[in-house]
Protein backbone atom coordinates (compact mmCIF):
# COMPACT_ATOMS: atom_id res chain seq x y z
CA UNK A 1 0.00 0.00 0.00
CA UNK A 2 1.08 3.19 -0.76
CA UNK A 3 2.54 5.88 2.06
CA UNK A 4 3.03 9.63 2.36
CA UNK A 5 5.94 12.02 4.22
CA UNK A 6 4.00 15.34 4.57
CA UNK A 7 6.94 18.25 5.52
CA UNK A 8 5.78 21.02 7.68
CA UNK A 9 7.71 24.19 8.96
CA UNK A 10 10.39 26.41 6.80
CA UNK A 11 13.07 24.25 6.65
CA UNK A 12 11.80 23.38 3.10
CA UNK A 13 11.89 26.78 2.20
CA UNK A 14 8.74 29.18 2.07
CA UNK A 15 8.21 31.48 -0.10
CA UNK A 16 7.67 34.67 0.64
CA UNK A 17 6.11 38.30 -0.55
CA UNK A 18 7.97 41.15 -1.82
CA UNK A 19 9.35 42.55 0.92
CA UNK A 20 10.32 45.28 -1.61
CA UNK A 21 7.07 46.55 -1.47
CA UNK A 22 6.29 46.12 2.08
CA UNK A 23 3.80 43.29 1.47
CA UNK A 24 3.58 41.96 4.37
CA UNK A 25 4.83 37.72 4.75
CA UNK A 26 5.67 34.84 6.46
CA UNK A 27 9.28 34.00 7.36
CA UNK A 28 8.35 32.00 10.97
CA UNK A 29 10.40 29.50 11.95
CA UNK A 30 8.36 28.68 14.73
CA UNK A 31 5.41 27.58 13.28
CA UNK A 32 3.64 26.88 10.00
CA UNK A 33 0.11 28.42 8.31
CA UNK A 34 -1.05 24.64 7.66
CA UNK A 35 -0.74 23.78 11.44
CA UNK A 36 -3.14 26.66 12.08
CA UNK A 37 -7.62 26.02 12.45
CA UNK A 38 -9.76 26.95 9.75
CA UNK A 39 -13.25 26.61 10.19
CA UNK A 40 -12.60 24.05 12.91
CA UNK A 41 -9.54 21.87 11.88
CA UNK A 42 -5.98 22.57 10.84
CA UNK A 43 -5.36 22.15 7.52
CA UNK A 44 -2.82 19.24 8.45
CA UNK A 45 -5.93 17.37 10.12
CA UNK A 46 -7.57 18.05 6.49
CA UNK A 47 -4.60 16.67 4.55
CA UNK A 48 -4.04 13.67 6.30
CA UNK A 49 -8.09 12.51 5.85
CA UNK A 50 -7.83 13.36 2.26
CA UNK A 51 -4.76 11.01 1.86
CA UNK A 52 -5.92 8.35 3.64
CA UNK A 53 -9.38 8.24 1.67
CA UNK A 54 -7.07 8.83 -1.96
CA UNK A 55 -5.67 5.18 -0.51
CA UNK A 56 -2.44 5.95 1.06
CA UNK A 57 -1.81 3.64 4.29
CA UNK A 58 0.17 5.39 6.91
CA UNK A 59 1.22 9.15 7.03
CA UNK A 60 4.99 10.55 8.53
CA UNK A 61 4.83 13.98 9.00
CA UNK A 62 8.36 15.61 9.47
CA UNK A 63 7.91 18.92 11.58
CA UNK A 64 9.96 21.68 13.15
CA UNK A 65 7.16 21.94 16.30
CA UNK A 66 4.83 19.63 17.86
CA UNK A 67 1.46 19.86 16.10
CA UNK A 68 -0.72 20.38 19.32
CA UNK A 69 -3.44 18.51 17.70
CA UNK A 70 -5.09 15.76 19.59
CA UNK A 71 -6.60 12.82 17.67
CA UNK A 72 -4.28 12.58 14.44
CA UNK A 73 -3.67 9.28 13.00
CA UNK A 74 -0.01 10.14 11.37
CA UNK A 75 3.37 9.57 12.96
CA UNK A 76 5.10 12.68 13.49
CA UNK A 77 9.12 13.20 13.78
CA UNK A 78 10.81 15.92 14.48
CA UNK A 79 13.53 17.68 12.24
CA UNK A 80 16.43 20.21 12.19
CA UNK A 81 16.45 22.48 9.43
CA UNK A 82 19.34 21.00 8.09
CA UNK A 83 18.61 17.29 8.36
CA UNK A 84 15.38 17.95 6.74
CA UNK A 85 16.37 16.24 3.51
CA UNK A 86 18.47 13.61 4.83
CA UNK A 87 15.49 12.57 7.17
CA UNK A 88 13.51 12.12 4.23
CA UNK A 89 15.69 10.23 2.66
CA UNK A 90 15.69 7.84 5.59
CA UNK A 91 12.73 7.76 5.90
CA UNK A 92 12.35 6.66 1.46
CA UNK A 93 15.09 4.03 2.38
CA UNK A 94 12.53 2.42 5.26
CA UNK A 95 9.42 2.55 3.27
CA UNK A 96 11.83 0.40 0.29
CA UNK A 97 12.90 -1.53 3.15
CA UNK A 98 9.34 -2.62 4.05
CA UNK A 99 8.48 -3.46 0.44
CA UNK A 100 6.37 -0.51 -0.60
CA UNK A 101 6.66 0.72 -4.11
CA UNK A 102 5.37 4.34 -4.21
CA UNK A 103 5.47 7.05 -1.65
CA UNK A 104 3.42 10.24 -1.88
CA UNK A 105 5.86 13.48 -0.51
CA UNK A 106 4.09 16.87 -0.15
CA UNK A 107 4.97 20.34 1.90
CA UNK A 108 2.35 22.11 3.68
CA UNK A 109 2.98 24.89 2.81
CA UNK A 110 0.64 25.49 0.25
CA UNK A 111 -2.84 24.02 0.55
CA UNK A 112 -3.65 22.13 -2.46
CA UNK A 113 -6.80 19.82 -3.24
CA UNK A 114 -5.24 16.54 -4.71
CA UNK A 115 -6.64 13.69 -6.64
CA UNK A 116 -4.83 11.54 -4.53
CA UNK A 117 -5.96 8.18 -6.13
CA UNK A 118 -5.51 9.65 -10.15
CA UNK A 119 -1.77 10.95 -9.00
CA UNK A 120 -0.93 7.16 -7.73
CA UNK A 121 -2.56 5.66 -10.76
CA UNK A 122 -0.75 7.85 -12.92
CA UNK A 123 2.57 7.30 -11.93
CA UNK A 124 1.89 3.50 -12.19
CA UNK A 125 0.81 4.11 -15.70
CA UNK A 126 3.61 5.65 -16.72
CA UNK A 127 6.44 3.44 -14.95
CA UNK A 128 7.85 7.27 -14.09
CA UNK A 129 10.76 6.70 -10.97
CA UNK A 130 8.87 10.18 -9.96
CA UNK A 131 5.93 12.59 -10.81
CA UNK A 132 5.57 16.02 -9.68
CA UNK A 133 2.06 17.73 -9.54
CA UNK A 134 1.93 21.52 -11.37
CA UNK A 135 -0.68 23.72 -10.97
CA UNK A 136 -1.17 26.94 -13.93
CA UNK A 137 1.44 28.87 -11.32
CA UNK A 138 4.04 25.74 -11.83
CA UNK A 139 5.71 23.20 -9.91
CA UNK A 140 3.87 21.98 -6.59
CA UNK A 141 6.13 20.62 -3.62
CA UNK A 142 4.43 17.26 -4.59
CA UNK A 143 5.76 14.38 -5.90
CA UNK A 144 4.71 10.40 -6.19
CA UNK A 145 8.05 8.79 -6.12
CA UNK A 146 9.11 4.77 -6.75
CA UNK A 147 11.52 4.70 -3.44
CA UNK A 148 13.85 1.76 -5.04
CA UNK A 149 14.53 3.66 -7.89
CA UNK A 150 15.32 6.98 -6.51
CA UNK A 151 17.11 5.89 -2.90
CA UNK A 152 20.59 4.47 -3.46
CA UNK A 153 22.29 2.92 -0.27
CA UNK A 154 21.80 4.38 3.18
CA UNK A 155 24.61 5.92 3.33
CA UNK A 156 24.19 7.73 -0.20
CA UNK A 157 21.05 9.05 1.50
CA UNK A 158 22.53 10.87 4.24
CA UNK A 159 24.50 12.80 1.57
CA UNK A 160 22.59 13.03 -1.75
CA UNK A 161 20.61 16.40 -2.65
CA UNK A 162 17.03 14.90 -2.84
CA UNK A 163 15.42 17.76 -3.95
CA UNK A 164 17.34 18.12 -7.01
CA UNK A 165 16.94 14.10 -7.85
CA UNK A 166 13.23 14.93 -7.41
CA UNK A 167 13.14 17.98 -9.80
CA UNK A 168 15.41 15.97 -12.38
CA UNK A 169 13.66 12.83 -12.82
CA UNK A 170 10.07 14.26 -12.41
CA UNK A 171 7.20 13.59 -15.09
CA UNK A 172 4.56 16.47 -14.89
CA UNK A 173 1.38 16.19 -13.44
CA UNK A 174 -1.42 18.34 -13.93
CA UNK A 175 -3.00 19.40 -10.15
CA UNK A 176 -6.48 20.44 -11.58
CA UNK A 177 -8.13 21.06 -8.25
CA UNK A 178 -8.20 23.74 -6.05
CA UNK A 179 -4.50 25.69 -4.64
CA UNK A 180 -4.15 28.02 -2.13
CA UNK A 181 -0.33 29.17 -1.22
CA UNK A 182 -0.64 30.80 2.38
CA UNK A 183 2.27 32.86 1.34
CA UNK A 184 0.61 35.81 3.25
CA UNK A 185 -1.65 35.78 6.47
CA UNK A 186 -4.19 37.24 4.05
CA UNK A 187 -4.53 33.74 2.10
CA UNK A 188 -5.46 32.32 5.17
CA UNK A 189 -8.36 34.37 4.97
CA UNK A 190 -9.18 33.82 1.75
CA UNK A 191 -8.79 29.72 2.07
CA UNK A 192 -11.58 30.06 5.27
CA UNK A 193 -14.19 32.26 2.69
CA UNK A 194 -13.52 30.41 0.19
CA UNK A 195 -14.52 27.26 2.00
CA UNK A 196 -17.94 28.84 3.58
CA UNK A 197 -18.35 29.85 -0.56
CA UNK A 198 -18.04 26.45 -1.47
CA UNK A 199 -15.29 27.10 -4.09
CA UNK A 200 -12.89 24.58 -2.52
CA UNK A 201 -13.38 20.86 -1.14
CA UNK A 202 -12.68 22.31 2.66
CA UNK A 203 -15.73 22.44 4.63
CA UNK A 204 -16.59 23.98 8.21
CA UNK A 205 -16.34 21.28 10.96
CA UNK A 206 -20.05 21.72 12.50
CA UNK A 207 -23.97 21.36 11.43
CA UNK A 208 -25.48 23.95 8.86
CA UNK A 209 -27.93 25.96 11.12
CA UNK A 210 -29.19 27.49 8.24
CA UNK A 211 -28.07 28.13 4.86
CA UNK A 212 -24.47 29.45 5.01
CA UNK A 213 -24.20 29.57 8.82
CA UNK A 214 -22.44 26.72 10.62
CA UNK A 215 -21.84 25.94 14.35
CA UNK A 216 -19.62 23.14 16.19
CA UNK A 217 -20.36 21.34 18.67
CA UNK A 218 -20.88 23.75 22.42
CA UNK A 219 -21.44 26.57 20.32
CA UNK A 220 -23.43 29.75 22.09
CA UNK A 221 -25.32 32.30 20.70
CA UNK A 222 -26.90 34.75 23.36
CA UNK A 223 -30.20 36.68 22.73
CA UNK A 224 -30.25 40.09 20.19
CA UNK A 225 -26.57 38.64 18.55
CA UNK A 226 -27.14 38.07 14.75
CA UNK A 227 -25.25 35.32 12.38
CA UNK A 228 -25.03 36.93 9.10
CA UNK A 229 -24.33 33.90 6.13
CA UNK A 230 -21.61 32.87 5.33
CA UNK A 231 -19.99 32.65 8.61
CA UNK A 232 -18.42 29.62 11.16
CA UNK A 233 -18.84 29.28 14.98
CA UNK A 234 -16.56 26.91 16.30
CA UNK A 235 -16.49 24.39 19.17
CA UNK A 236 -17.07 26.07 22.64
CA UNK A 237 -17.30 29.75 20.88
CA UNK A 238 -19.84 32.45 22.76
CA UNK A 239 -21.38 35.17 21.18
CA UNK A 240 -22.58 37.22 23.31
CA UNK A 241 -25.72 39.98 23.40
CA UNK A 242 -25.88 42.09 20.13
CA UNK A 243 -22.79 40.44 18.90
CA UNK A 244 -22.45 40.55 15.22
CA UNK A 245 -21.17 37.89 12.96
CA UNK A 246 -20.78 38.76 9.24
CA UNK A 247 -19.39 38.71 5.62
CA UNK A 248 -17.28 35.02 5.88
CA UNK A 249 -15.57 35.64 9.64
CA UNK A 250 -14.91 32.22 11.26
CA UNK A 251 -14.60 32.16 15.08
CA UNK A 252 -12.05 29.15 15.89
CA UNK A 253 -12.78 27.30 18.91
CA UNK A 254 -12.76 28.64 22.64
CA UNK A 255 -13.27 32.13 21.09
CA UNK A 256 -15.50 34.58 23.22
CA UNK A 257 -16.71 37.88 20.95
CA UNK A 258 -18.24 40.35 24.34
CA UNK A 259 -21.29 41.77 23.79
CA UNK A 260 -22.25 44.87 20.59
CA UNK A 261 -18.88 43.54 18.88
CA UNK A 262 -18.92 43.31 15.24
CA UNK A 263 -16.85 40.73 13.47
CA UNK A 264 -17.00 41.32 10.16
CA UNK A 265 -14.39 39.57 7.03
CA UNK A 266 -12.20 38.54 9.85
CA UNK A 267 -10.82 35.17 11.78
CA UNK A 268 -10.53 34.68 15.33
CA UNK A 269 -8.12 31.87 16.05
CA UNK A 270 -8.70 29.43 18.67
CA UNK A 271 -8.61 30.51 22.50
CA UNK A 272 -9.53 34.26 21.46
CA UNK A 273 -11.23 36.64 23.91
CA UNK A 274 -12.61 39.83 21.70
CA UNK A 275 -13.87 42.69 24.16
CA UNK A 276 -17.14 45.00 24.53
CA UNK A 277 -17.97 47.34 21.99
CA UNK A 278 -15.63 46.61 19.02
CA UNK A 279 -15.56 46.50 15.24
CA UNK A 280 -13.18 44.24 14.22
CA UNK A 281 -13.11 44.28 9.94
CA UNK A 282 -10.52 42.74 7.56
CA UNK A 283 -8.32 41.07 10.06
CA UNK A 284 -6.80 38.20 11.85
CA UNK A 285 -7.06 37.86 15.52
CA UNK A 286 -5.04 35.59 17.62
CA UNK A 287 -4.82 35.75 21.66
CA UNK A 288 -3.47 39.43 22.38
CA UNK A 289 -2.58 40.70 18.44
CA UNK A 290 -4.79 42.08 15.43
CA UNK A 291 -3.08 42.31 12.00
CA UNK A 292 -5.46 44.16 10.22
CA UNK A 293 -4.62 42.95 6.41
CA UNK A 294 -6.29 46.17 4.64
CA UNK A 295 -3.26 47.97 5.77
CA UNK A 296 -0.73 45.21 6.73
CA UNK A 297 -0.20 46.84 10.37
CA UNK A 298 -0.06 44.01 13.35
CA UNK A 299 -0.59 45.73 16.67
CA UNK A 300 0.08 43.99 19.93
CA UNK A 301 -2.67 44.95 22.29
CA UNK A 302 -1.24 44.71 26.12
CA UNK A 303 -5.24 45.88 27.10
CA UNK A 304 -6.27 42.49 28.26
CA UNK A 305 -10.35 44.87 28.36
CA UNK A 306 -9.93 44.84 24.35
CA UNK A 307 -8.58 41.59 23.12
CA UNK A 308 -6.57 38.78 24.76
CA UNK A 309 -5.87 34.96 24.98
CA UNK A 310 -8.90 33.30 26.37
CA UNK A 311 -7.47 30.02 27.61
CA UNK A 312 -3.68 28.43 28.19
CA UNK A 313 -2.53 27.31 25.07
CA UNK A 314 -0.67 24.33 24.24
CA UNK A 315 3.06 24.76 24.11
CA UNK A 316 2.38 23.62 20.51
CA UNK A 317 0.36 26.11 19.60
CA UNK A 318 1.60 28.05 16.48
CA UNK A 319 3.03 31.46 16.81
CA UNK A 320 2.44 32.16 12.69
CA UNK A 321 2.81 35.94 13.57
CA UNK A 322 6.55 35.12 14.30
CA UNK A 323 8.75 37.30 12.24
CA UNK A 324 5.95 39.32 9.99
CA UNK A 325 7.24 42.33 8.02
CA UNK A 326 4.11 44.98 8.21
CA UNK A 327 4.44 48.36 6.71
CA UNK A 328 4.42 49.67 10.48
CA UNK A 329 6.32 48.43 13.33
CA UNK A 330 4.23 45.94 16.02
CA UNK A 331 2.91 48.80 18.07
CA UNK A 332 2.10 48.32 21.88
CA UNK A 333 -1.04 49.58 22.59
CA UNK A 334 -1.16 50.72 26.16
CA UNK A 335 -3.18 49.44 29.32
CA UNK A 336 -4.89 53.22 30.67
CA UNK A 337 -6.50 51.27 33.64
CA UNK A 338 -2.80 50.79 35.05
CA UNK A 339 -2.23 54.30 35.35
Amino acid sequence: MPKAIVILGSGVGVTGGNSASHILHLRSKRGSLANLDVLGDSLIGRVADELKRGGIESVTVFSEDPLGHDGLDVRVKGYSPEDLWPAVSRELLACRDSGTDTVLIMRLGPYAELDVADMLQYRADRDAAVVRGFDQQGALDIWVVDPDRICGDAEAADTASLPAQLSREAVVYEVRGYVNALEHPRDLRRLAVDGLNLRCRLRPRGFEVRPGVWMAEGAQIERGSRLVAPAFIGKNVCVSQQGLVTRGSSIECNSVVDYGTVIENTSILPNTYVGIGLDVCHSIVDSNRLLNLHRDVLLEIEDSAVIRQNKPLEEAACRWWSGLVTNEPITPVADESAN
